[in-house]
């Protein structure tokens, strides 16, 4: 997944997370959150006036809302955020791991010591783990998707879209994880150079 978009969606959650923690101190009378973080130790209105004032401007979002007032909803909203975001994490494993073996065989290929039959078996191999590669980034690609979706301030999320979410999020990971296994499940020391020496099967991540 890209850094810098994982980066912004991370921001994100952790600015939402601030902003409600702050309504809850404001709507609770503790003036140490949002009308203080907004407008300043110096501007920040003194009177009670003043405070119903910016309370009542402070217009919450849907989603915010929506997150305040059902609790069920809140339970649900972050246990599907963090379920995306451990997606995300276990496919860049994956793709940690596919280029690792890629590196693997590519040495391997260069050499003179594998018969014709390693050789070919090393081809189709990398060839699948090219093909695992970009089905990886595009199954990155569509939770990203779901991630922005889940971001969407004014049409909060339904519950039965995050639970198509969690569902198909599973469907990604199980499924780059079996094709990971299946195609290098029979890594063998003897496809490497042996100058290199013996190398042994290569580890499956656990996604």
């Amino acid at each position: 997944m890209d850094f810098e978009k994982e980066h912004r969606l991370e921001e994100r959650a952790a600015r939402r997370a601030q902003d409600l923690d702050d309504l809850h101190n404001e709507m609770a009378g503790r003036g140490v959150g949002r009308i203080n973080r907004f407008f300043g130790e110096a501007s920040a209105p003194r009177t009670e006036r003043e405070k119903h004032k910016v309370k009542r401007e402070m217009q919450l979002t849907n989603l915010q809302a929506l997150l305040m007032n059902d609790p069920e909803y809140a339970q649900l909203f972050r246990e599907t955020e963090t379920k995306l975001r451990q997606a995300q994490n276990r496919l860049d494993v994956a793709l940690e791991t596919i280029q690792a073996e890629r590196a693997r065989i590519e040495e391997a290929l260069l050499g003179k010591n594998l018969s014709d039959e390693q050789r070919r078996d090393e081809k189709e191999k990398l060839e699948a783990l090219i093909e695992l590669e970009d089905d990886i980034r595009a199954g990155q690609a569509e939770i990203g998707e779901m991630q922005e979706r889940m971001d969407d301030q004014r049409g909060p999320t339904s519950e039965d879209s995050m639970h198509d979410f969690t569902d198909r999020t599973d469907d990604i990971v199980t499924d780059i994880k079996d094709r990971l296994s299946e195609i290098t499940e029979d890594a063998k020391p003897e496809t490497s150079l042996e100058s290199k020496g013996p190398v042994a099967g290569v580890a499956i991540p656990e996604l």
